[in-house]
């Protein structure tokens, strides 16, 4: 009998502590769905012209002290109870580019705020007088792991702006991108994978996806490298045993990048 009281004693703890993982990944799936509804357009700020940005080329920088001005100018960040104090006031915390069509100048700045609870990215489309026209939200899983510092995953190829969002796990990070004209929501956008690291621990299973990408007008080639292999030498020494080389041609349809070798996107192993 006491084995049994024992037993059942053990399942009614498991079958609560389920329903309550159960429960809160169902919030937490709410609150992302949430957030990205109702923040990732910040269309409140659309009319209004901020300060401390100055666009004095065709592209170009943006460093803290300016940078941080600008959006505290037109309420898009806070430094209350923020990471903001990581970044020093000279550090570059964002890019500008200027869109030859409108002349106006799409700028990619990062929100150290604490209003999300890890960092994010804004992309904004400003006036040269500092009139914010468009301002959307780019999120990641949590950090930004595929980049090697605030903006460098933003950048200009041909006629084409490119944002790069990043997905974080434990022994995980991979790279995304989206590609556009015109800024519009990320939740909007189909995105095409380009890099990711997932491994187990030292000798244990480990992958590695790099890629390198061949731009053409409305057609581009993913030319994907995968890597199978393990850890050695207390993890600093990847060792492969395995290589496979594909590529992914993506076209231009109705203004979403889609795949033409659906077979090969089963290869990258997402």
């Amino acid at each position: 009998m006491t084995r049994k009281l024992t037993l059942l004693l053990y399942f009614m703890l498991y079958l609560k502590a389920y329903t309550f993982a159960a429960y809160q990944s169902k919030i937490r799936s709410t609150w992302t769905v949430e957030k990205l509804s109702l923040d990732n357009e910040d269309t409140l700020v659309n009319g209004k012209k901020g300060i401390g940005l100055n666009f004095s080329s065709d592209s170009g920088y943006v460093i803290k002290k300016d940078g941080l001005h600008f959006l505290l100018s037109v309420m898009l960040t806070d430094t209350t109870n923020s990471f903001w104090a990581q970044a020093k006031e000279i550090d570059t915390i964002g890019k500008y580019y200027r869109n030859t069509e409108s002349g106006t100048y799409f700028v990619c700045l990062i929100d150290l705020s604490n209003k999300f609870d890890f960092e994010t990215h804004l992309l904004l489309e400003i006036k040269v007088d500092g009139t914010v026209i468009k301002s959307v939200r780019y999120f990641h899983g949590n950090y930004s792991c595929c980049w090697n510092n605030y903006y460098e995953g933003f950048y200009k190829r041909n006629n084409y702006f490119v944002m790069t969002t990043c997905g974080t796990g434990s022994g995980y990070c991979k790279s995304e991108i989206y590609i556009f004209k015109e800024i519009v929501p990320q939740n909007t956008q189909k995105s095409i994978s380009i890099s990711y690291w997932s491994s187990d621990g030292e000798d244990k299973y480990s992958l590695n996806l790099s890629s390198v990408i061949e731009w053409k007008e409305d057609c581009l080639f993913v030319h994907y490298t995968l890597e199978k292999g393990k850890l050695t030498n207390n993890s600093l020494k990847f060792k492969v045993k395995k290589t496979e080389k594909f590529k992914i041609q993506y076209l231009l349809k109705n203004g979403q990048w889609e795949p033409v070798e659906v077979n090969n996107i089963d290869k990258l192993g997402i």
